[in-house]
C-alpha cells in the first residue's frame, strides 16, 4: 500500500514558488515473505517434514533420519512501513530526498541449535523478531554550470544511513551463539543487535605474573564462559559516502569519500599473530611490547608458547574500532 502527495510552485507563488521548486510526500506499507533463503543459506522445500535416507551399518544397507521434523514451521514476515520527501528547491538545482523506514520481521527461520542426544544439532525453526528502523538522506546539487555543452559543470552528490538493529523476540528468549561452539565470538539476545560481540573483558597484564587478566563477572573465583559481557556492536551507527564530479570539454573528473562509523570489527589475525608465542606463526610488533619480567607494566602478556599465559582467550583484547574514512 503506497501513496504521495505532490506540492508544486504555481505562478500565484512569484519567485517564492521558483525557490520553493516542488514537494513530494510519500508513505507506503507492506508486508513480505520468505520461506527459501536466509542469509545465504537455502531453505528445503520440505524442511518441516521428518525424511529418511539410505544409510549404511556395519556393512548392512539400511535407512536413517536425515531431516528432524517441525510440522510448526512458516514463513517469516517482514512488515515494513516507509515514509519520505522528494525535495527539489531552486529550479532542480538541489535534491534532497530523505526516508524513514521501521522494518519488523517476525518468524525469523533460523537453523536454531537443538540438544545432539536427537540425532541432530540444529533444525529450522520459526525463533523470534528482529527490528531495523532508520533513516536515509541523499542530497545533490548541481554546484557551477556554464552554458554550453563544453562548458565547466560541478555537481556533487551526498548520502548517509542510520540505521538501528535490535533482536525483539526469540524462543523462550534464549540467547544462542554464533555457531562456533569451540570459540563463540558473538551472539543473539533480545535487546541486542545482531551478532552483538560477547566475549571475556580484559583486564590487562599482571605486572608479576606476565598472565593476561579477566574480570570475574559471576564472582565464582574462575574464569568461564560465564564470564562473557557484551563488547560491542559490529554494525556502524551510521555509514555513507560524498562524490564529486568536473566535467569540461568532454572530461571528467571525480572524487569520492566513504564513511562508516561506531562500528567493532574483531581482528581474527591476533588469535595468531599476538597470542603470546603459542603457534608457529609470525608475530605483530605488538610482541615487542611484551612483559618480560615483574614489574612490567603493559597489555601484552608473556610470551608462552604453553599458552598458560592466557593471551589466546578469547576477549574484548582482539576488539578494535572500525570507523573509517576512505
Amino acid at each position: 500500500i503506497s501513496g504521495g502527495w505532490v506540492i508544486s510552485q504555481g505562478p500565484f507563488m512569484g519567485d517564492f514558488g521558483r525557490h520553493l521548486g516542488t514537494l513530494k510526500l510519500r508513505a507506503s506499507y507492506g508486508v513480505t515473505g520468505n520461506q527459501g533463503l536466509t542469509g545465504d543459506k537455502e531453505i528445503s522445500d520440505f524442511a518441516y517434514l521428518g525424511l529418511y535416507g539410505t544409510s549404511n551399518y556395519g556393512g548392512n544397507p539400511g535407512i536413517a533420519p536425515s531431516n528432524f521434523a517441525n510440522p510448526n514451521l512458516k514463513w517469516e514476515s517482514t512488515h515494513e512501513f516507509d515514509a519520505g520527501l522528494d525535495w527539489y528547491p531552486f529550479g532542480g538545482r538541489l535534491t534532497i530526498l530523505a526516508d524513514y523506514y521501521h522494518r519488523l520481521t517476525s518468524d525469523l527461520l533460523v537453523n536454531r541449535p537443538i540438544p545432539a542426544i536427537t540425532g541432530f544439532s540444529t533444525y529450522w525453526d520459526n525463533i523470534g523478531n528482529v527490528l531495523n528502523r532508520g533513516f536515509e538522506l541523499g542530497l545533490s546539487s548541481i554546484n557551477f554550470q556554464s552554458p554550453g555543452r563544453d562548458g565547466f559543470s560541478w555537481t556533487t552528490d551526498f548520502n548517509i544511513t542510520f540505521n538501528h538493529n535490535e533482536v525483539t523476540a526469540l524462543f523462550q528468549n534464549q540467547p544462542f551463539g554464533d555457531g562456533d561452539n569451540f570459540r563463540p565470538i558473538s551472539r543473539v539476545a533480545v535487546g541486542d543487535p545482531i551478532g552483538e560481540f560477547y566475549v571475556l573483558h580484559f583486564l590487562g597484564v599482571d605486572p608479576q605474573t606476565g598472565d593476561a587478566m579477566y574480570k570475574d563477572v559471576n564472582g565464582d573465583g574462575e574464569i568461564t564462559s560465564d564470564d562473557r559481557v557484551n563488547a560491542g556492536n559490529p554494525q556502524p551507527k551510521y555509514f555513507g559516502g560524498m562524490r564529486n564530479t568536473f566535467s569540461w570539454k568532454g572530461l571528467s573528473l571525480g572524487t569520492f569519500l566513504e564513511f562508516s562509523q561506531g562500528a567493532k570489527v574483531f581482528n581474527l589475525m591476533r588469535i595468531f599473530a599476538d597470542d603470546g608465542g603459542y603457534n608457529y606463526d609470525n608475530k605483530f610488533t605488538y610482541a615487542l611490547n611484551r612483559w618480560q619480567q615483574p614489574g612490567d607494566i603493559t597489555n601484552e602478556p608473556l610470551a608462552s608458547f604453553d599458552g598458560t599465559s592466557g593471551a589466546r582467550e578469547i576477549s574484548d583484547r582482539f576488539i578494535e574500532y572500525g570507523s573509517y574514512l576512505r
